[in-house]
């Protein structure tokens, strides 16, 4: 149980970095970011 448990964490983790990663450069646009502070946004704080 406790494995199934982490792999489907592991598994958001992972799904939630790809959707943030997919998004950047829209984000980058309307935020006015510039290409080296682009990836300082989605970096975890955690």
């Amino acid at each position: 149980m406790v494995l199934a448990l982490a792999c489907a964490v592991q598994f958001m983790v992972v799904l939630d970095v790809s959707i943030v990663n997919v998004a950047l450069p829209s984000v980058g646009r309307d935020l006015h970011y510039s290409a080296s502070g682009l990836p300082w946004s989605s970096t975890p704080t955690c």
